[in-house]
């Protein structure tokens, strides 16, 4: 089974802002996840919840219009060309050893923009997976 975080969609419960050492956290409530089955079946869900652990972190945007539901999201790899497509998603678990930027814009209006020496993205212990019926 392969689960992949879809940043649109996701719900943003909590930010960490970095400490003195650049450590920050991003909690989602909600992942929008597609996961692939070992049949090869594709289902469209929510893991709840996800953590993502960012290392040398910068942050720009306020932190308190930045909660809810993400209306776009990507990151994108330092030293990538200008014009290389930023991903909007990721596979899961994910980690990251080199310098990337993270983008996010929020529904109701917010962005925050994370600059990171490295990161990750695990799933908790405690995550379930639910299954969407949107048609």
């Amino acid at each position: 089974m392969r689960d992949t975080l879809i940043w649109h969609g996701s719900e943003l419960m909590a930010v960490q802002a970095p400490d003195a050492q650049g450590s920050m956290v991003l909690r989602l409530s909600a992942a929008h996840v597609q996961r692939v089955d070992e049949s090869g079946a594709r289902l469209e869900g929510y893991l709840k919840p996800v953590t993502v652990n960012l290392t040398q972190a910068t942050l720009a945007g306020q932190v308190s219009d930045c909660v809810g539901q993400i209306s776009e999201g990507s990151w994108r790899a330092a030293g990538e060309a200008a014009q290389a497509h930023a991903q909007d998603c990721m596979a899961l678990p994910w980690h990251m050893g080199r310098p990337f930027s993270l983008n996010l814009r929020f529904r109701l209006g917010g962005t925050l923009l994370i600059q990171a020496q490295g990161a990750s993205c695990v799933v908790d212990d405690d995550a379930r997976f639910f299954e969407s019926h949107a048609c």
